[in-house]
């Protein structure tokens, strides 16, 4: 089976518009509405392995990738949706990447099973993310420690 390179722009009910380039590289831009509220409104966010059919986020640091309260990673759902269901893209596999050289992987169908949106008690954390977030916890991914 042969990769397909297709650059993706789609937009989401909530007006969050995400785009891949033909290199794989994912960026998120809020609406303009929401950009005010935002720190960086129009944000890389990981990169698209189109020949492994792998999402890897990239992050600066643990503060903002965990979700201590549920012990999750966050992800926009809608990006991960459409590249899981997109014959094009057929997301197999999401990994968390760490600076100090922590990797976490899920397979993507284990993510859809066990993730989940936040309840109303959560509600307003939602609204400070801006996109529509699937959390999944810590312990349905494996961990590896690389050494470059």
């Amino acid at each position: 089976m042969t990769a397909v390179i297709k650059p993706l722009t789609f937009e989401d009910k909530e007006g969050v518009r995400y785009f891949i380039s033909a290199g794989g590289t994912v960026y998120i831009e809020l609406p303009t509405d929401k950009k005010k509220k935002a720190k960086n409104p129009y944000r890389k966010i990981g990169h698209y392995d189109f020949y492994s059919k792998t999402f890897t986020k990239k992050e600066k640091s643990d503060t903002n990738a965990v979700y201590y309260k549920l012990q999750a990673f966050g992800f926009p759902y809608h990006l991960l949706k459409r590249l899981h269901t997109d014959p094009d893209y057929g997301l197999e596999k999401v990994i968390v990447e760490f600076p100090k050289f922590e990797v976490y992987e899920i397979d993507a169908n284990l993510l859809f099973k066990e993730g989940y949106f936040l309840n109303q008690q959560f509600r307003n954390y939602k609204n400070k993310g801006l996109e529509l977030r699937l959390y999944v916890p810590i312990r349905y991914f494996s961990k590896k420690n690389l050494r470059r």
